[in-house]
């Protein structure tokens, strides 16, 4: 049985994910789907890593899923956290050391970004994705995670529908 800690996009909440966690939790899986502070437009990349380390407690061999914008706080997280797995899910791909303020300083949400946490990373697009299309994200990941990415059916929430696809590959990942 794994954790897996689902991380919802930029203004939405942790019912994203309900569907693909009842898919989970039919494998015998376990999942923390944290709501993000994202309806507190002054929330740092801190605070929102900070409720997700709350929401994990001690749990350790943690699967970290982040989609869209919340495959920065998944990034983040998982150079913080017990991490066994990092997807990045139809996600926005940090790049190390090149979020930078004016004046060259690196703000303090951006200093994690300056290395790739040492976990394994996998990457999944959606084919019918209007947000980030199939064909960017897949030259995305090859560039900035040096992988191709895996691919699920659907548009840019495809927790919603095609959980059963999308949780059988997260599975899948676990073999």
């Amino acid at each position: 049985m794994a954790t897996f800690v689902l991380i919802h996009g930029a203004g939405d909440t942790g019912w994203y994910w309900h569907r693909t966690e009842a898919q989970l939790h039919a494998r015998g899986h376990h999942t923390i789907a944290p709501d993000l502070p994202c309806d507190n437009g002054t929330a740092s990349l801190d605070e929102y890593v900070g409720t997700v380390a709350d929401a994990v407690g001690g749990r350790a061999g943690l699967v970290i899923v982040g989609q869209s914008y919340g495959a920065f706080t998944a990034t983040l997280a998982a150079s913080l956290l017990p991490t066994r797995l990092l997807v990045l899910l139809a996600g926005m791909i940090p790049v190390p050391d090149r979020a930078r303020a004016g004046g060259g300083k690196v703000p303090a949400t951006a200093r994690p970004f300056r290395s790739r946490p040492d976990v394994p990373t996998k990457f999944i697009l959606f084919q019918d994705d209007r947000i980030f299309p199939a064909a960017f994200m897949r030259r995305l990941a090859q560039e900035r995670l040096g992988i191709v990415p895996d691919e699920v059916p659907g548009c840019h929430c495809a927790a919603l529908s095609h959980p059963s696809e999308l949780s059988e590959l997260l599975v899948h990942y676990l073999a």
